[in-house]
């Protein structure tokens, strides 16, 4: 026992909900006010009433400028996927023999140039069939699981855009092959042709894949031509 302290004086103030102060040892001194733990009510009360929150960014609406781009990168986005340009499996297969063509005509490495323009070409006419066998089938596509989500088939594009960008494919394509020579121009008519009918002759013709394989071979003459 302490000098004169009663035994439950402790325990007596901790039940009253008061804390007991807490003295220095060596002084005997009782600790500052500042020390002393304060309630969560008290500590509470003395906080902001917003503290804590994290305010919200004032909405700012786009401006018309801002509008037009996105409006434009949707539409290039739906022209991308159109063209198949994220799956190029079919550029690859339609470049594959006018390379070994022009390799072969050269006897080696071939003209770069007359490389550059084959290249080019390639993707352009292939994009070109992509779009051109997308509205002939767009009225078939929406009943095939396949093929339910192209651009043309789940009218994110309509038949006229699609036809306007086959036409401006096209065209480019015709402005690279006349850098060449004037026979492999024409073999290129014949070509363009052969993309643009396909869509619709395989509906009837019988081995609509030897139609496909004509299509997709007739780089091969216009490389022999353009290199020899």
């Amino acid at each position: 026992m302490t000098d004169g302290a009663p035994a439950g004086s402790g325990a007596a103030a901790s039940a009253g909900g008061v804390p007991e102060r807490a003295g220095d040892a060596q002084t005997g001194q009782p600790a500052p006010a500042s020390m002393w733990p304060l309630p969560a009510a008290a500590a509470g009360a003395l906080l902001p009433a917003h503290a804590g929150e994290v305010a919200a960014a004032p909405f700012v609406p786009p401006t018309p400028g801002q509008l037009r781009l996105r409006r434009l990168h949707r539409r290039l986005r739906e022209y991308a996927l159109l063209t198949r340009l994220h799956r190029p499996i079919g550029t690859l297969l339609l470049l594959w023999p006018v390379l070994w063509a022009l390799w072969i005509a050269a006897d080696g490495l071939p003209d770069l140039r007359i490389l550059a323009l084959f290249i080019a070409g390639t993707v352009l006419t292939r994009s070109a069939g992509c779009v051109i066998n997308d509205f002939a089938d767009r009225d078939f596509d929406p009943h095939v699981r396949r093929t339910r989500d192209r651009p043309l088939a789940a009218r994110r594009v309509s038949p006229y855009e699609a036809l306007a960008l086959f036409v401006v494919l096209m065209l480019m394509a015709f402005v690279v092959v006349l850098q060449l020579d004037l026979l492999t121009v024409q073999l290129s008519l014949i070509g363009a042709v052969l993309a643009a009918t396909y869509p619709f002759f395989k509906r009837f013709f019988p081995a609509p894949q030897l139609y496909l394989g004509i299509a997709f071979g007739w780089g091969v003459p216009m490389a022999f031509t353009a290199q020899v």
